[in-house]
């Protein structure tokens, strides 16, 4: 019977930040998952070559590497390590035929051929057995994420789109439902953080966080509906989710303002300035959930 190789002393952690096919991975790692994968007793772990991250939207790794994507790192993570420690090397993988991860699923294992040692639910293994004290890695060619299973929703676009400051000032009013909802649409006018550092700078009327005034200010930067370029016109009224006592439960409006069709002619693309809202220009394309 064939004996496994005897294990290194580093941990699955350490392995992961030190391999030079994995320094996407390693830099997604937050040092409560590099403790995890370092503090369990016994790992199997199919690691994403840096090339497999790239079937990622570009959106969708930027929040990855935003600072605030901990749950779906986690998430991520668990859909290629295993705890199971009776399956961990290639020879038993084959025998076994599948392998359960932490995320619940479970991944079909299948001899490759040629230079291709197995695959993992149609991801070549292009590295097998490494070994760490905790557990064994093998490197694999392609993320194993079913098709949509990273939901991007606009407070993750936020994220992103580094817009991380607004979306603090949303948690701390209690309005975070404006971004996370996914059964009623709304437009998001959220300034960047560079944005909002320098008009915090420059101005010191600005309403203190956590007063009604900072919460009527964000809930002006909240569209009921999803308007996207297309629908928009010069002078154009549309409501805001503010609805001020002044006004007995109206929505305050904002106005639109739609660069002529001479200026849209030079086929600038959208954000420089041919839309704004109120006295703010759009700077950026529009992100849709």
């Amino acid at each position: 019977m064939r004996r496994p190789l005897p294990a290194r002393t580093d941990r699955t952690g350490h392995v992961i930040t030190s391999h030079p096919a994995l320094r996407r991975l390693s830099g997604l790692l937050t040092p409560e998952l590099l403790h995890n994968l370092t503090a369990e007793p016994h790992l199997t772990i199919f690691a994403p070559v840096d090339a497999a991250w790239d079937a990622l939207d570009e959106l969708e790794w930027r929040y990855l590497q935003s600072g605030y994507a901990d749950q779906d790192t986690d998430e991520l993570v668990g859909r290629h390590a295993s705890e199971n420690a009776t399956a961990a090397y290639a020879y038993r993988l084959l025998r076994t035929g599948s392998i359960d991860v932490l995320s619940g699923a479970r991944l079909g294992i299948e001899a490759g051929h040629g230079s291709v040692p197995f695959v993992v639910n149609g991801s070549a293994v292009v590295e097998r057995d490494i070994l760490a004290s905790n557990g064994v890695l093998h490197i694999v060619s392609d993320l194993l994420l079913p098709a949509g299973s990273l939901q991007l929703n606009a407070e993750k676009y936020l994220l992103a789109l580094n817009a991380t400051r607004f979306v603090g000032l949303l948690r701390s009013a209690n309005l975070s439902s404006y971004v996370q909802a996914q059964d009623r649409p709304y437009t998001i006018l959220a300034p960047r953080d560079d944005v909002l550092d320098s008009t915090l700078t420059r101005s010191s009327t600005l309403p203190r966080e956590g007063t009604l005034e900072m919460e009527e200010l964000l809930r002006y930067h909240v569209l009921d509906g999803r308007w996207t370029p297309d629908r928009l016109a010069d002078g154009q009224l549309l409501g805001t989710v503010l609805r001020p006592r002044g006004l007995a439960g109206a929505a305050q409006l904002m106005p639109v303002t739609v660069a002529s069709a001479d200026v849209r002619a030079l086929g600038l693309p959208q954000g420089n300035g041919d839309i704004a809202f109120g006295d703010a220009n759009v700077i950026a394309e529009p992100s849709a959930s």
